[in-house]
């Protein structure tokens, strides 16, 4: 079975590992005269079973023995459609095939044809289940909360330590009951040591699962001591407000030294700490259970993805989208960014609308559907308005990342509050591109883009000037691949020179993909030393990279990054990164468990649409119609999304239940399908 399985993973096009397949029954074709042999071809017995969590087996036969090409579609894909995948069967009276599982919310169909005959069967896949919230590796950290434990606190705080159950009642925990009150720190260090030191020098990951109180906004810290007391310490901002129990995978390259230098190979206790956030407000107070936590070698035990799911078209859902935007439309050509709370105008959930306005407009059009001009003239609204806010900002070629409204009318924030943020003007020029070719006259936009390119490329100059890594635009990942997307997208078009994106490509590739665990950083860690001034293009360090940021974004790993390697020709990596945010993000409801999906770049908290739905299931993500059949049918209503299954307002991401544009509009262009390849 082994190496059937090893056959057809190397013959088929794209496709993705999922749960299980049942069989949905099916017609038998009839038998036809080859053309070349005196004996008809029959093809009968068509049947799928053998289902297991990863797989199914296809059995038929054909008499007399033959060659047979299976092929296979999504259910809902037009008659026209490339199959998903093919597979040669070899001559044989009796076939069996194993076919890689796929899950869908529709049936899939199957073709069998040897000679001239044909046959036909369809099977749905069954929910492919979850993975549990109580995450466990190969290697336990042993963690005795009724031990020894010595407790400090800033001013006059507090925390006690006791001993709990484990994750969800199984295994050991402790239970930390603390109060920071004036203080911004308390912290919380086992006094007793492993039986023995422990080796984690062949691990990668440490999976901690733990619970806090709800509201809290505190961070979580999770510290490793070794045997010569040497002290390394990771973080997760918002961590202690998770109230229901979560696995964090902490990659072993996050701990940060505080005292000496950690070796692996010798841990001997553990500390955990609650810290106060740099800005906001709420509890300082409540409780943090920890469970056991333990190490995992990503190498070991990431399931390989052997190709990117296809999304099924829904026509209805995305005009239900498109049709709430447009109702919430102002004058201006904005939307507010989220519905239901105060209202920001940003620009990249409006470059988003955008992008929707245009592939409705054209979806209309292809339709002949008397709607279509309402959705030309929102589109020419809101990119007129990008152009006008473009040069109200004044910061050659780039937006300020959100504005005000007053009176009416759109307007910068106050000096002090403006800033710009380099992937939301890449977003801004990727829907003024998306707006130029799909609109008449969309070349009315050409100088906005070109405006966007010069400051890009200034961004450049300045910071290789001051000393910082050649070509980029900022430290983070997201920021500097959102970036290249659009600039490479201008330079297909004539708009700037292929010089730029070019030189933000290699920087990319050679700073924030890491190529031990062959998936994307967070970002890269650069020696800024007492700062960077680009009014004058000049820095108070050496600007060398020190180290890439280890921790796992989503946004990266498993969604436009995706999309970067695949262009570079690196699709291999593109599906290692996908099977990385597939171990890593899946997660569930805080009261709602049957609420299932990916979380958002902060972890796997709560399920959210835009990064673990739309954003997922456009990159091609395994599971990527059920995530979509998950968000659509109980994050979604009306045409309108939340954020998130959750409210976790102590977290960092897009962790809300409010209503919003970007979420919306990555469920549209998932369903749409080929957004990416227009750029």
């Amino acid at each position: 079975m082994t190496t059937q399985m090893t056959r057809i993973f190397r013959i088929i096009s794209p496709i993705s590992l999922c749960a299980m397949l049942v069989a949905c029954g099916g017609s038998s074709g009839k038998s036809g005269d080859t053309g070349t042999s005196n004996t008809d071809t029959v093809i009968a017995a068509l049947t799928v079973d053998a289902v297991s969590s990863s797989s199914a087996t296809l059995s038929f036969s054909t008499t007399p023995a033959a060659d047979a090409n299976i092929r296979v579609w999504l259910g809902t894909d037009e008659a026209t459609a490339e199959p998903l995948f093919v597979v040669t069967s070899d001559s044989a009276v009796n076939h069996s095939e194993i076919l890689p599982a796929l899950w869908s919310a529709a049936p899939w169909r199957v073709e069998i044809s040897a000679g001239t005959a044909t046959s036909n069967t369809t099977f749905r896949t069954a929910d492919p289940g979850w993975p549990a919230v109580c995450r466990s590796g190969d290697l336990t950290l042993p963690l005795n909360g009724a031990g020894s434990w010595s407790t400090f606190t800033d001013v006059n705080g507090s925390i006690a330590v006791e001993a709990a159950s484990g994750c969800e009642g199984a295994g050991t925990g402790a239970r930390l009951t603390y109060d920071l009150r004036d203080g911004e720190w308390v912290v919380a260090a086992s006094n007793d040591s492993f039986a023995s030191p422990v080796d984690l020098s062949t691990y990668s990951h440490l999976w901690i699962p733990f619970r806090g109180t709800a509201g809290v906004p505190l961070a979580f810290e999770i510290k490793l001591r070794d045997n010569a007391g040497a002290l390394s310490v990771a973080r997760i901002d918002g961590g202690a407000g998770v109230p229901v129990w979560r696995s964090w995978a902490v990659d072993k390259r996050e701990f940060v030294p505080q005292i000496g230098t950690l070796d692996f190979t010798a841990i001997t206790a553990l500390e955990f700490a609650l810290s106060w956030p740099l800005a906001g407000g709420g509890p300082r107070n409540g409780t943090l259970e920890v469970a056991s936590p333990s190490a995992w070698n990503l190498t070991a035990e990431r399931p390989e993805v052997p190709g990117f799911e296809r999304v099924a078209r829904n026509d209805g859902a995305m005009a239900a989208i498109a049709a709430d935007l447009l109702a919430r439309q102002q004058p201006h050509g904005f939307i507010p960014a989220w519905f239901e709370i105060a209202p920001d105008w940003h620009l990249f959930a409006n470059a988003m609308a955008l992008i929707v306005f245009t592939l409705e407009y054209e979806r209309l059009t292809d339709s002949s559907d008397p709607g279509v001009g309402a959705y030309l003239d929102a589109a020419y609204l809101l990119a007129d308005q990008l152009v006008e806010l473009q040069q109200l900002s004044a910061r050659n070629g780039a937006w300020d990342d959100s504005f005000r409204q007053v009176n009416g009318d759109l307007e910068l924030h106050p000096v002090g509050s403006r800033q710009v943020w380099v992937g939301s003007t890449a977003w801004a020029g990727i829907a003024l591109i998306t707006a130029r070719d799909g609109l008449p006259d969309g070349n009315r936009y050409d100088s906005a883009i070109v405006a966007a390119t010069q400051f890009y490329s200034g961004e450049q100059s300045c910071r290789a000037t001051a000393g910082l890594p050649a070509g980029s635009v900022t430290e983070g990942t997201e920021g500097n691949i959102s970036s290249h997307l659009f600039l490479a997208a201008a330079a297909e078009r004539g708009l700037t020179s292929a010089a730029v994106p070019d030189a933000l490509s290699a920087f990319i590739a050679d700073h924030l993909f890491d190529p031990q665990q062959r998936r994307f950083f967070c970002g890269v860690q650069v020696d800024f030393g007492s700062g960077y001034d680009s009014s004058s293009c000049t820095l108070g360090g050496s600007g060398a990279v020190i180290r890439g940021d280890a921790r796992s974004c989503l946004d990266v790993t498993g969604n436009w990054g995706v999309e970067w390697l695949k262009r570079q020709g690196r699709s291999a990596d593109a599906l290692l990164g996908l099977a990385y945010s597939r171990h890593i993000f899946p997660t569930r409801g805080f009261s709602d468990a049957g609420v299932k999906g990916l979380g958002d770049i902060a972890g796997p908290w709560t399920p959210t649409v835009e990064h673990g739905a739309g954003q997922w299931a456009a990159s091609g993500g395994p599971d990527a119609n059920y995530v979509m059949a998950e968000a659509n049918a109980k994050l979604c209503r009306e045409g309108a999304c939340q954020g998130a299954a959750d409210d976790l307002t102590a977290g960092i991401g897009w962790n809300t239940v409010s209503t919003g544009i970007a979420p919306g509009a990555w469920m549209y262009l998932a369903w749409h399908g080929g957004f990416w390849s227009r750029l």
